[in-house]
């Protein structure tokens, strides 16, 4: 079992990059909800959450190096790179830490293949980071993140909740107007 503190280290490490990311759908914000349901999943399925929190910090590093090589493919269903590319910054930041061994191993697997539709293996913290990735898709938020990323709509970041439900609102009238 690592010490939680280590938790505010890897912050450190990964927000910078974050900070980076044009696209706002894969900013800190959506990393921050990952991190908060992978330590509640990690809880309610005895697996390590310190670990499966490393994770999910973790996951969507690679996003950076999508779209600097404009490999940043929106459409639902298509491979991404980004899982793949998320591999070498949490290697480092995992050297910075300390994790070595089998936790390491697992870490990264579940890193890399975070977004795949079928795995079959048994690794907790994979299994975890998948389900904590999807469980922030719910809420307006969420929603205005994949309307934005998946269906190209152009929404700006939202800055605070009354702006959340104003562009939501505005999302739904586009939507409706599309489907009468």
């Amino acid at each position: 079992m690592y010490d939680p503190k280590i938790l505010k280290q890897v912050e450190g490490e990964v927000k910078p990059i974050y900070a980076e990311i044009k696209a706002w759908t894969h900013g800190f914000k959506h990393v921050s909800g990952v991190v908060k349901a992978a330590k509640d999943l990690a809880e309610m399925e005895g697996a390590d959450p310190v670990l499966c929190q490393i994770a999910a910090y973790c996951h969507d590093l690679g996003r950076l190096e999508e779209e600097e090589k404009n490999l940043v493919n929106p459409k639902p269903g298509t491979p991404s790179a980004h899982a793949v590319f998320s591999v070498k910054p949490t290697n480092k930041i995992l050297d910075k830490v300390g994790i070595k061994g089998k936790d390491r191993e697992k870490i990264l697997e579940a890193v890399k293949l975070h977004n795949i539709r079928k795995y079959e293996g048994d690794n907790e913290i994979l299994l975890v980071i998948q389900d904590a990735d999807r469980a922030d898709g719910f809420g307006k938020l969420a929603i205005l993140r994949f309307a934005t990323f998946n269906c190209e709509m152009l929404i700006p970041e939202p800055q605070n909740p009354k702006e959340v439900d104003e562009d939501f609102e505005k999302m739904m009238s586009i939507l409706k107007e599309d489907h009468i």
